[in-house]
């Protein structure tokens, strides 16, 4: 069980990392046996949507018969729930108790790990014996940090045994069997590049540069990480975090706060593909001392990178396929107000409603409805905001704004109108651009600005 403990990587506010030593799973077709997810009711492909959210892959997953929403994420071994406050009544088999730990210098936690679970997937993908770890502490899951509910993260076994083609720009994800020889025409005219899957996740080696060093790096193929890049440059001979660069808080793993700096590298080289100027995370030593890596591992590629190309996962065969989307020229964007806001709730809000009835000839006058006040009011269940991070030295910490301030109104329009990534969008706008804050703190109302200035 030690060696389950260890092998997590981070739950994190704008990545998640989550791992465990992978249980073997049979499921039985017909003579054939197969390991894990299959295609039912002989499909050779199915293609699901998704929602993509500060470039992470939100999928519907049913959990013994009950909708959930799970992050999917390339670098999880085993399938995690850990928000299930909306989902009572599910039921759980063979239950055993176990210890987490990952990023952070913190104690591990409690967990339970159930086996013998159906999950389906779009219909007709289908694991009839699935293994579910359950995080037990309600306060580790990132629906605040998304906007959306949240109830858990798959990744290996939904990659393993079939090609997974994510599509970024149409936000479909098609799995598709390895016999389906149309489809594998069509690879053709994608880009090959070769993957190692080692501890049931995929990695690849690519080339940095920076203004002093020039480098490879065995980088963790990473959908569960909304970075463009992770380094770790304790781990890489002669790398020193660049110039300009700031520290900042890069989330929470299992095991407390990860921090750490962000830098622009110069260039990350992965096949013949060349990404210029990519932001990238520095984590600290302290926060990864907990994590057990594969052997020669220097950082990860995450989301902001990946959603750049339309990419094809074969872990059977190693290989990823690659081909440049429309999101390829993009600016790496990042955060510099220096504010990471938090959906902590919803509430209900009265809202005054026009009847709008209409003009009623009477006589040689004309009335509306009746009656002076032609409205009524409703009520309308609204996101609810915090501001959660203030990143030292940044604008809107010298503009005075602090953690738990409750966010009202964002350059004059209200928050509960807003989704958490229409939030997100405008606090990482271009330099120059001013920002205007209405909060609420100890039950009085105070008015902040400050003007985006990008560092790096």
């Amino acid at each position: 069980m030690e060696n389950v403990a260890n092998s997590f990587e981070y739950l994190s506010i704008m990545l998640v990392r989550i791992g465990i030593t992978i249980l073997l799973l049979m499921y039985s077709l017909l003579s054939y046996t197969q390991e894990g997810f299959v295609l039912t009711h002989s499909k050779n492909q199915v293609s699901l949507p998704f929602k993509l959210i500060n470039n992470l892959i939100f999928i519907p997953v049913e959990v013994n018969g009950y909708s959930m929403t799970f992050l999917l994420d390339s670098g999880v071994e085993e399938t995690v729930l850990f928000s299930l406050e909306e989902q009572e009544e599910v039921q759980f088999y063979n239950i055993e108790t176990i210890k987490l730990r990952g990023l952070g210098n913190q104690e591990p936690i409690d967990a339970l790990k159930s086996s013998q679970n159906n999950l389906t997937i779009s219909k007709y993908f289908e694991d009839q014996n699935h293994t579910v770890l359950i995080i037990l502490d309600q306060n580790i899951n990132f629906s605040s940090t998304v906007g959306i509910p949240v109830n858990g993260i798959i990744g290996y076994h939904f990659f393993r045994n079939h090609l997974v083609y994510i599509d970024y720009v149409s936000q479909k994800i098609h799995i598709k069997s390895h016999e389906h020889r149309k489809f594998k025409r069509q690879l053709k005219k994608y880009d090959l590049l070769p993957i190692s899957v080692e501890g049931n996740k995929p990695y690849i080696v690519g080339q940095f540069s920076t203004a002093d060093l020039t480098s490879t790096a065995k980088l963790l193929i990473d959908t569960g990480n909304s970075y463009p890049v992770w380094l770790f440059n304790h781990l890489i001979e002669g790398l020193v975090v660049p110039e300009p660069n700031f520290e900042d808080y890069l989330g929470k793993g299992f095991s407390g706060d990860v921090f750490g700096k962000q830098a622009r590298i110069q260039r990350l080289q992965l096949g013949n593909f060349e990404f210029k100027r990519p932001i990238t995370a520095f984590p600290d030593s302290i926060s990864l001392m907990n994590v057990k890596m594969v052997e020669n591992r220097a950082g990860s590629v995450g989301g902001s990178l990946l959603k750049r190309m339309n990419v094809v996962f074969d872990y059977k065969n190693e290989r990823l396929y690659v081909k440049k989307n429309s999101n390829f020229y993009q600016e790496y964007l990042y955060n510099a107000s220096g504010l990471e806001v938090y959906q902590i709730g919803m509430q209900w809000v009265q809202e005054k409603i026009s009847l709008n009835t209409g003009p009623v000839k009477v006589s040689n006058e004309s009335h509306y409805g009746g009656n002076k006040a032609d409205f009524m009011y409703k009520f309308d269940l609204k996101p609810v905001y915090s501001i959660g991070v203030v990143r030292h030295n940044s604008p809107a910490q010298k503009a005075g704004l602090k953690v738990d301030d409750l966010l009202l109104e964002i350059n004059k329009k209200r928050v509960n109108e807003m989704s958490l990534e229409d939030i997100n969008q405008i606090l990482r706008s271009e330099s120059g651009k001013k920002i205007s804050l209405k909060v609420e703190r100890n039950q009085v109302i105070y008015t902040f600005s400050f003007v985006i200035e990008k560092s790096l």
